[in-house]
């Protein structure tokens, strides 16, 4: 039996011969190689030579577009024959295209990606995970990443990730019912890898670990992802998020314990230095808690907020933004107390509590942070905008 073309197309691209490499993942983008590789992906069908130069030549103003296609398959055809395979007609020109030749066994991950998908949805019942399984194992990731910007790679990149979503949805319902919660989780912990900004995977994935009876770490998972997705994208998380977290933390039952065991789980193991950080909801539960007890007790607190724009008012590009609210939190370490608390509201807003305080001295710490933000954040387009109020204040700004 001969040796068998092995293409990657699903999270890289790289094409081996037996054990030797024709094109390795890390090599350098070409021409020659964006041709090979239109031709695998398409490799049921002639490409007509006008698709070929929309595809690879859209963007070069040739005088004769035909024969740089003509060198294109020289130069792709050599690719093959270098790596040691016969001297054939791998890429054949016919009727007005290309195509590549049918002759040479191949192996490509994103056909048989597709093939399982397909037979996952046709087949009976008893077959129907195994396929799945099949294709998930077989999805290394987005196609053709470092092509993404040409558009027929990106329409295609949709679609895959439709079809993959499509896949750990079926096998890990199919396993859950199974009660098979070791592989569901399997199933959702790569998912999660692959996509970590996806919260519908680490939806599955926090569920799992609930249904293991492995509460404790479901609820640390739910914290750091909401944190994840906020901090990164601004999201919120989903109701369906937020319901499930609800029915984990009603069901966790504690053990009796020592009050000594119990203060040395929840005390800060850390020297930690300057403001507390929290997320939105611990931050409003203690705001609420401030009041009460300032109002209580006669003391006084102020809450700002602090916004970032460009000097226009307008809001910040994704880059300008990140810097920007880097520079916030190094301000922050070095100009509030131990006893003060902020949080992130919106991509572009932070809110700060500060305790114990005067309206004159809240002037002079924001000033303090504005300082020290502008020693942190050299870009003079970043603009940061101050409100405060007193923490008893019956009406917004």
């Amino acid at each position: 039996m001969g040796e068998i073309l092995k293409v990657k197309m699903l999270g890289g691209f790289s094409v081996t011969y037996g054990e030797t490499p024709v094109i390795k993942e890390q090599a350098r983008e070409s021409k020659a190689t964006s041709l090979f590789r239109y031709l695998l992906a398409n490799r049921d069908r002639i490409v007509p030579q006008e698709e070929l130069i929309e595809v690879l030549l859209g963007d070069d103003d040739s005088a004769n577009p035909l024969n740089v296609l003509k060198n294109l398959a020289y130069r792709a055809r050599k690719l093959l024959t270098a790596a040691g395979l016969p001297e054939k007609e791998y890429i054949y020109a016919k009727s007005g295209g290309y195509g590549f030749t049918s002759s040479l066994p191949c192996q490509i991950d994103v056909e048989q990606f597709c093939e399982h998908w397909e037979l996952a949805r046709n087949t009976r019942d008893g077959e129907k995970l195994s396929h799945y399984l099949r294709a998930i194992a077989l999805y290394g990731g987005d196609f053709l990443p470092r092509a993404y910007s040409q558009t027929w790679v990106m329409s295609r990149t949709v679609k895959y990730q439709g079809m993959y979503r499509d896949c750990v949805e079926q096998a890990f319902s199919m396993l859950c019912q199974r009660e098979d919660y070791e592989q569901a989780l399997q199933v959702a912990d790569r998912a999660v890898t692959l996509y970590p900004y996806e919260e519908f995977y680490r939806l599955l994935y926090i569920f799992c670990l609930y249904q293991m009876g492995r509460t404790r770490e479901a609820v640390s998972e739910y914290e750091s992802t909401t944190a994840m997705l906020f901090d990164e994208l601004g999201v919120e998380p989903s109701e369906e998020m937020r319901a499930l977290y609800h029915k984990i933390t009603g069901s966790l039952e504690h053990v009796e314990r020592s009050l000594d065991d119990i203060l040395s789980e929840i005390i800060e193991t850390e020297d930690a230095h300057g403001a507390y950080y929290c997320n939105y909801q611990v931050f409003i539960n203690t705001f609420r808690f401030v009041v009460r007890h300032i109002q209580r007790n006669g003391d006084s607190a102020f809450v700002a907020l602090c916004t970032f724009t460009d000097q226009n008012g307008d809001p910040l590009p994704p880059e300008k933004l990140k810097a920007g609210v880097q520079a916030y939190h190094n301000a922050i370490a070095c100009s509030l107390r131990r006893s003060d608390i902020y949080t992130r509201y919106s991509k572009s807003q932070f809110l700060v509590l500060l305790m114990k305080i005067d309206q004159e001295n809240c002037r002079m710490v924001m000033g303090r942070i504005a300082n020290n933000f502008r020693r942190f954040c050299r870009d003079k387009d970043i603009k940061m905008v101050v409100r405060y109020t007193s923490a008893l204040a019956k009406r917004n700004l």
